[in-house]
């Protein structure tokens, strides 16, 4: 009569009062399997075909059928994502993962799923845990975004605010040095500059002292940071060309084009006292002049810009990891 459900229902109960009936047994198996690719096959038709709710319905007919086939699951899971119910698929992608702990594409749909809905580190965890089973280089690139947005997301407030200031701080700038240069920092031989006392209870207190220590934004002869002060573009050339002249130290070939470099600027002459910074700092194009070559060292820099620059300092520099250079001694 076609009714297969049904057929394995009396057959599983004749099985319960009878054990020995092997044949038996072996037919339930049969139209057990017959269902699953039936159930199966209809599912992803339906996906295919956009009919989402008849497609997870095949799907939970077909888990019933086989509780213990994890890429069931998934799949479900995959159509739940579609359809705006990440916490059902997340509950059947971690079902899975139990079922198939050796299976990759759990975990990345997983950590997908997870990092859209704000659980950064869970979805970190996921990506992780599917590159120990597979190396793959999209996975990779997944988990490196998200681990640079969970190390934004634990810096301080002002600092995540940098990017949008108008203007910017000698206290941004030796955040943005000390969080995003921590190597060419941890190089840098250290000063004694003494106290700094005007930098106690500031935000970027830990960020200031190391990045001072370094000689890369000096204090004060008073022994002051002032941390609050606007930064002007002379400013940041003058700190710009201390860390190109510390990756210069290791990385010599890179820095001919650079070092001792002789810039041209309408409102800058050579005898003006940050006019090597300022040669230094656009010929290796960490900085520009304005288009019609002035160099405007009293213009104040705004975070953007800030920002910009000591990306171009990092590029140069090549890849390192990121970490919080505050305990410099």
């Amino acid at each position: 009569m076609d009714r297969s459900a049904e057929a394995v229902a009396a057959f599983r109960a004749a099985l319960a009062a009878d054990p020995t009936l092997t044949d038996i047994a072996r037919r339930v198996e049969v139209l057990t399997l017959r269902g699953l690719q039936e159930e199966l096959a209809a599912a992803r038709e339906a996906a295919r075909s956009g009919q989402p709710d008849v497609a997870m319905r095949a799907y939970r007919n077909a888990i019933a059928a086989s509780p213990d086939s994890a890429f069931l699951y998934r799949e479900l899971a995959g159509i739940e994502r579609q359809q705006g119910q990440p916490e059902a698929a997340v509950e059947h992608l971690r079902r899975a993962r139990e079922l198939d702990p050796s299976d990759p594409a759990t975990l990345v749909m997983l950590g997908d799923i997870l990092e859209q809905s704000g659980d950064l580190e869970g979805a970190l965890n996921a990506y992780s845990s599917a590159l120990a089973l597979e190396s793959d280089p999209a996975v990779e690139e997944k988990r490196s975004a998200l681990r640079g947005r969970v190390e934004l997301a634990a810096l301080p407030e002002q600092y995540r605010a940098i990017e949008t200031s108008a203007q910017a701080t000698r206290a941004d700038l030796a955040a943005l040095i000390a969080i995003r240069l921590p190597s060419l920092l941890q190089a840098a031989p250290v000063r004694d500059v003494s106290v700094i006392t005007d930098i106690r209870g500031h935000w970027a207190e830990r960020y200031i002292a190391p990045v001072a220590r370094a000689g890369i934004v000096e204090a004060f002869p008073n022994h002051t940071f002032q941390p609050r002060t606007l930064l002007r573009r002379v400013d940041l050339a003058q700190a710009t060309a201390r860390l190109l002249t510390q990756l210069a130290a290791s990385q010599p070939s890179l820095a001919q084009s650079w070092i001792g470099a002789r810039g041209r600027f309408s409102d800058m002459n050579a005898g003006h006292l940050a006019y090597p910074a300022a040669s230094m700092a656009v010929a290796a194009g960490v900085m520009q002049p304005a288009g019609d070559g002035a160099f405007q060292p009293t213009r104040t820099v705004s975070g953007a810009e800030a920002s910009a620059a000591v990306e171009r300092v990092r590029a140069l520099a090549g890849p390192t990891p990121t970490t919080v250079s505050s305990d410099r001694r």
